[in-house]
């Protein structure tokens, strides 16, 4: 394999630039594209669902997407992390393998996720106007398939394959949002069983996916020694950044139901259009995640710390300023973003301007959370979310409670200082 990144010097000369620049292009340029395909989609799916079903629902709707994303995010820790790292130092010859065993993980880990899913899924929606028992069937399907598709495209990233996750990418993510339009526009999406037949259309659309990234991934037997040695290798790496995702509950979670719960579903509805807004900056942030993870990993093997950690603040660095140009737009002129996606949520420009100052901070704690999780440290990564939960506890959720939206906004930039600060102690001390 060619090197991951041009030679580096301590000097940060114009043409050592040139060179950083031209290696994340060269790596970068399919992870971008691919991670651009899924952002798009997701993007563009809240979109119409926001334009197609009511307020109210699309609040719960909201409501519904943060548990599934914290679920999966434990699925993520203890088995997408582990692949990410080992996938990218392991011989080709044992990649099957492990892709194997971390399949027949996901079945096992996926049998309490899904319980959870499903209780989670009715508590969230039971005080609006919605088909229950539907929405939440298909919610669950819709997080199984969810698990098996990211573990495939996460398995050809690990070894850096971004093109071969294209066209399944494609797909899911705009294959979704275009469906999702066009049965919009019909009526499709309307009524008490709307949100669950879009769930539907999202299933179905990542089976195809799914079935297309297993196929590039590959697999090969696999005996139970061999399962329980990399079970537990999977733990040691996940345990901890399973840890620290699951203090989402606070600061995710806690903040989308208590405005749904205390408040009102529109004020869910208006949190995620805000958070929406932000998450375009996520075709280069995932990206950039994807890059420094197994480029830290490569990078550490065959050097020591310090080398590793210099060439992964290279690549945070860049980008951080390609992260941040979008971020000032939103800060200067929310209303123009607004106007494109969201015409019937003008009034909460000030709202966008504020969430973005919060993002433009955390964005440093979470380049520098991947370079030490490249680094084999996710314990980095439960100690600046464990901050995070603990401002929000103590600043976030009571200011949610008493003063609603604008409370969880404010509540969100007290914890992103927080957060960063305390990544960027825990990046200085690693040696």
């Amino acid at each position: 394999m060619t090197d991951l990144v041009p030679p580096l010097q301590d000097d940060p000369s114009p043409s050592r630039v040139r060179g950083l620049l031209s290696a994340i292009l060269r790596r970068g340029g399919w992870a971008i594209t691919d991670q651009a395909v899924v952002s798009i989609g997701n993007f563009g799916r809240d979109v119409i669902f926001a334009a197609y079903l009511t307020k109210e629902i699309y609040g719960a709707y909201g409501m519904v997407m943060s548990p599934l994303l914290l679920i999966g995010s434990l699925h993520a820790a203890l088995i997408i992390y582990p692949v990410q790292v080992r996938g990218a130092v392991v011989d080709a010859e044992r990649l099957p393998k492990l892709a194997t065993a971390s399949l027949i993980l996901t079945l096992l880990l996926s049998l309490p996720l899904l319980v959870l899913m499903g209780l989670a899924t009715v508590y969230a929606i039971w005080d609006a106007h919605i088909a229950i028992g539907w929405t939440t069937v298909s919610t669950i399907g819709f997080l199984l398939l969810f698990q098996f598709q990211e573990l495939s495209r996460r398995t050809l990233m690990a070894r850096l394959r971004f093109a071969a996750a294209v066209p399944g990418d494609s797909i899911v993510y705009l294959g979704q949002m275009g469906l999702l339009a066009f049965l919009g526009s019909t009526g499709w999406l309307s009524g008490t069983d709307g949100l669950a037949r879009g769930f539907f259309i999202m299933t179905l659309m990542t089976i195809l996916g799914a079935l297309i990234q297993t196929n590039q991934v590959g697999f090969a037997r696999i005996g139970l020694e061999d399962m329980r040695t990399i079970w537990r290798e999977f733990w040691k790496l996940g345990k901890w950044m399973a840890a620290a995702n699951l203090t989402t509950v606070v600061t995710d979670v806690g903040y989308n139901w208590m405005l749904g719960k205390t408040h009102t579903l529109e004020a869910a509805g208006d949190y995620r259009v805000i958070g929406q807004l932000n998450k375009l900056i996520n075709p280069v942030m995932l990206t950039m995640i994807g890059l420094i993870v197994p480029v830290v990993a490569k990078t550490k093997s065959g050097s020591n710390t310090k080398f590793a950690k210099r060439v992964g603040l290279k690549y945070a660095t860049v980008g951080m300023v390609m992260m941040s140009s979008y971020l000032l737009v939103l800060l200067i002129v929310p209303e123009l973003p607004l106007w494109l996606f969201y015409r019937n949520s003008m009034d909460i420009a000030n709202g966008v301007r504020l969430f973005a100052l919060a993002s433009m901070i955390g964005l440093t704690a979470t380049m520098i959370l991947a370079v030490l999780n490249g680094l084999g440290r996710p314990q980095a990564q439960f100690w600046t979310q464990l901050t995070n939960t603990a401002v929000s506890l103590v600043i976030g959720l009571p200011l949610t409670l008493y003063f609603g939206l604008w409370g969880a906004l404010w509540g969100g930039l007290a914890a992103s200082i927080a957060l960063t600060t305390v990544a960027i102690v825990m990046f200085q001390k690693t040696r």
